[in-house]
């Protein structure tokens, strides 16, 4: 007896050394010409445990500035010149708006969990540095000041679900010279793996349980 409660003594103590783990990832991004490094680290216990992963960056090709995709359709012979109608009646109209209503009440749901976990999450350092040229003075004023405004917005958006605790330092250098571009971005953020742990078993409950049932008399129609 002494020995089962020895061991789930042990367990216990295991359990909440885990839960009341804190663990840091360091996220290192870094674009200089054509050479592009994206790594995490993870850290925790001091250091004692860490782990780096580096992910490979998908390189755009110099000859397109769009991506491309092939899109394959499947044409039925016996259709072929015909124009297909679809009515769209009062009842169907209302089963939309009704199935989008649901929609959008279920990713708000799923929005608050991941609002509430992000505001444990706490952002130790943040850097972001840029360097910008066009080869043309007044273009390239422009994209720095349009950049400011983009960098200002996306942190103030990340301020309102996560925690600073330091000022963030963003810096923009413009190039007048010839056309340049190289930014370099260093991120800590910080968070208890039982946070992490609850609300990852929150999120799984609520999109397992709560899936979106949508109106079955416009599901049936729009599989036909």
């Amino acid at each position: 007896m002494k020995w089962f409660i020895l061991v789930i003594a042990i367990f216990l103590f295991i359990f909440i050394l885990i839960f009341m783990t804190k663990i840091k990832i360091h996220i290192i991004y870094s674009h200089i010409q054509k050479d592009d490094h994206f790594r995490l680290k993870l850290r925790a216990w001091g250091g004692i445990i860490r782990y780096t992963i580096k992910i490979p960056v998908i390189k755009v090709a110099e000859d397109s500035a769009a991506i491309v995709y092939k899109e394959e359709k499947s044409i039925d012979a016996n259709n072929a010149g015909q124009e297909a109608v679809k009515d769209f009646t009062a009842e169907e109209m209302l089963n939309s708006l009704e199935n989008m209503k649901k929609l959008i009440k279920h990713v708000f749901g799923f929005h608050i969990l991941v609002r509430k976990f992000l505001r444990k999450v706490k952002v130790k350092t943040f850097q972001w540095h840029s360097l910008i040229g066009t080869g043309d003075a007044v273009l390239t004023g422009i994209c720095v000041g349009g950049s400011y405004a983009m960098k200002g917005s996306i942190i103030g958006l990340l301020s309102n679900y996560m925690r600073f605790k330091k000022m963030p330092n963003y810096t923009i250098t413009p190039d007048y010279a010839k056309p340049a571009a190289s930014t370099s971005f260093f991120c800590i953020v910080e968070f208890r793996i039982g946070h992490a742990i609850v609300a990852g078993i929150k999120i799984f409950r609520y999109w397992k349980g709560g899936k979106v049932k949508f109106s079955s008399e416009q599901v049936a129609k729009d599989s036909n």
